[in-house]
């Protein structure tokens, strides 16, 4: 059986397909305006957390205090929060360290950070 080429062609598939690639070149001109037009919210998020670092951490006020289970759900997927609360309490309870010994946004429990760079 033999397929025609031109009868498969429509106008309204060319159309689409013109409409299509106009449109494919369009979407990313507006992304990028929209995300130019400030700082993405996770940006954002991040340097809220990391300009608390700046200095040293024998400084009074630097880093983020994880003391409660609500600051800790503040900052952590409810997973993650979920694991971090467990974990303290069952090392309490057994009277050992947690196994987050460190600040978890820095990885250390001191730092001395003198520059802060954003993206």
């Amino acid at each position: 059986m033999k397929m025609d080429i031109a009868s498969t062609l429509s106008r309204r598939g060319l159309a689409f397909g013109f409409v299509s690639t106009l449109a494919f070149q369009a979407v990313p001109a507006f992304a990028g305006a929209k995300r130019h037009a400030g700082k993405p919210a996770a940006e954002e998020f991040l340097g809220s957390i990391y300009q608390r670092y700046l200095g040293k951490s024998s400084a009074a006020g630097s880093g983020i205090m994880l003391a409660d289970a609500r600051s800790v759900r503040s900052y952590f997927t409810p997973g993650l929060a979920l694991l971090i609360l467990e974990d303290r309490a069952a090392a309490t309870e057994q009277g050992e360290s947690p196994a987050l010994k460190s600040d978890p946004f820095i990885g250390r429990p001191e730092w001395d950070i003198q520059i802060f760079r954003s993206m």
